[in-house]
């Protein structure tokens, strides 16, 4: 199983999209992704293809084609050399690197403390995606989240081409139960802030009881896929 951003699923998704630039493998690695998402939306749109994942998905309030082109720096031109992929194998990878990225431990630990001394360190490149260190998204690992929702647009993107109605409603369900997760941290990321960043035991014990009860509705979930 490929161990890195859910959308790579195997070696042969590098050799079908090779590097291009060294930002890709260098500075920027970011832009790889992002070249590959871009490809993906920009074909959504131009076959009338849908890729917003539920009711208060960012789509249906902006084009996330020019937020992304707005993230890689000095590159806004399109890629018509990357040819997407939209193939039955591809579809069941995406599915199951998901399901391995939703239950992933780093999602359901407190790390509040740890992110603090993260932005501190590594300011830049944190906060010019994600803010500054005065906001809670930067005390829980929100490029996780960010990763996994990426993923589920192209897995929507192909699921809806192959007019799949089952792989639909569970991307569906995962995005709303990741933006159910998100929530949590974020709940409890503003109230470590709002202690001077500190925290008391029962809020600690309280934190791990929902993120316990939230990993616990996933493997319901997965149970009766």
């Amino acid at each position: 199983m490929w161990r890195g951003n859910p959308i790579i699923t195997c070696i042969d998704d590098l050799c079908r999209w090779p590097i291009q630039e060294s930002c890709e493998l260098g500075r920027l690695p970011e832009h790889y992704i992002y070249r590959l998402l871009l490809c993906y939306l920009d074909w959504a749109y131009a076959h009338g293809i849908c890729c917003q994942l539920g009711d208060d998905d960012i789509e249906g309030q902006s084009d996330l084609r020019l937020f992304y082109r707005r993230l890689m720096i000095g590159r806004t031109d399109g890629d018509s050399e990357t040819h997407i992929n939209v193939d039955e194998g591809y579809r069941r990878r995406l599915r199951q690197q998901v399901l391995v990225a939703c239950q992933d431990e780093d999602l359901f630990r407190d790390r509040r403390a740890e992110r603090l001394t993260t932005v501190l360190r590594w300011y830049t490149r944190e906060a010019f995606r994600y803010g500054t260190q005065s906001r809670v998204s930067m005390l829980y690992s929100v490029a996780n989240f960010a990763s996994i929702v990426e993923t589920l647009r192209v897995w929507m993107v192909i699921a809806r081409f192959h007019c799949d109605r089952n792989d639909e409603r569970l991307i569906r369900a995962l995005y709303s139960w990741l933006r159910g997760l998100e929530r949590i941290h974020r709940l409890h990321a503003g109230r470590f802030v709002s202690q001077r960043y500190s925290t008391s035991e029962q809020d600690g014990i309280q934190f791990r009881r929902e993120l316990l009860q939230w990993k616990d509705a996933l493997s319901r979930m997965i149970s009766l896929c």
